[in-house]
């Protein structure tokens, strides 16, 4: 039985990294592509199950896969495709409470427990100075609002309300309560040994 993180994301990686998992990580090329407006929660949920679908595991394997998107209102914010696409996030999160949905997909032969976790967060007023500063860093253009908590993005923070790992990307602690009642497994079973 093999542990497989179905993701390109350096940020999902970390977090298993960090609590020491031995596991496998699969970038996953999905079509991300949908039709019309789905609720957000739903939207990751699929996107989540998709990455997990398209990932090549064993039959006792545990494929794991998240998507995470910014949400304010019935506006949807991916990652910024530019510069320009980066600042308009930024300036329209800026003073609000929005929220941040990830998906979850955990797959083992075939058994698929699915779901998503919302946090709000709740930004400062920020200037125009302080956004075209983080812009023209590398930092918001691989991340679903154009901003990272566990990065500069941070300081753009006043509250939070929920999962703070799931702003970053995952919600582990569900996750973990997931596949603890659906599997009989924990992803402490697939800390390294020393």
């Amino acid at each position: 039985m093999k542990l497989i993180l179905a993701s390109k994301s350096p940020r999902r990686r970390e977090m298993f990294d960090s609590l020491g998992l031995e596991y496998e990580a699969l970038s996953t090329e999905v079509d991300e592509s949908h039709r019309g407006y789905i609720p957000p929660a739903r939207l990751v949920e699929i996107l989540s199950l998709r990455k997990a679908g398209a990932t090549v595991a064993g039959q006792d394997d545990i494929v794991i896969a998240s998507d995470t998107v910014v949400a304010l209102g019935r506006r949807i914010f991916g990652k910024p495709k530019d510069r320009a696409d980066a600042f308009d996030m930024i300036k329209t999160l800026s003073g609000t409470v929005h929220k941040v949905y990830s998906g979850y997909a955990i797959v083992r032969g075939d058994v698929r427990l699915s779901g998503s976790v919302c946090t709000k967060v709740k930004f400062r007023e920020l200037t125009d100075k302080e956004i075209n500063e983080y812009v023209d860093t590398p930092e918001p253009y691989d991340k679903a609002g154009g901003y990272g908590i566990q990065e500069n993005g941070g300081f753009f923070v006043s509250a939070i309300s929920g999962d703070f790992n799931n702003v970053v990307g995952m919600p582990l602690s569900t996750i973990e309560s997931v596949m603890r009642e659906g599997l009989g497994v924990s992803l402490l079973d697939f800390k390294k040994k020393i």
